[in-house]
């Protein structure tokens, strides 16, 4: 789980980076500077595994998953078990689709 783990707190530190004031924007042609976003310092989060559903490992990202949450309440984990015979061919599918998974 230390992959998770780490994957958690450097989306965490680019979740407080995003919440630095931003530069000013540059003039557009017309003079007006850019709108700028409001960031909410939410975020979410997909972890997808290939354990099976209610197996201790699954058990055990579920506990972590919750456990973060818990800590950092404007996170959302999702978490997401696949049989192992079906993992590839989905990440294949999903990354095709540009919808892949935050976390292996």
């Amino acid at each position: 789980m230390g992959l998770l783990a780490w994957c958690l707190e450097r989306h965490s530190r680019a979740d407080r980076r995003l919440r630095q004031p931003a530069a000013p924007a540059a003039p557009t042609a017309a003079g007006a500077a850019a709108p700028k976003a409001q960031s909410t310092g939410r975020f979410s989060l997909t972890f997808m595994s290939w354990s099976a559903a209610g197996s201790r490992a699954a058990r055990s990202t579920w506990d972590l998953s919750d456990e973060y949450m818990k800590a950092n309440p404007k996170s959302t984990i999702k978490t997401e078990d696949v049989p192992f015979n079906d993992y590839m061919k989905k990440l294949q599918t999903m990354f095709a689709a540009d919808i892949g998974p935050d976390v292996l």
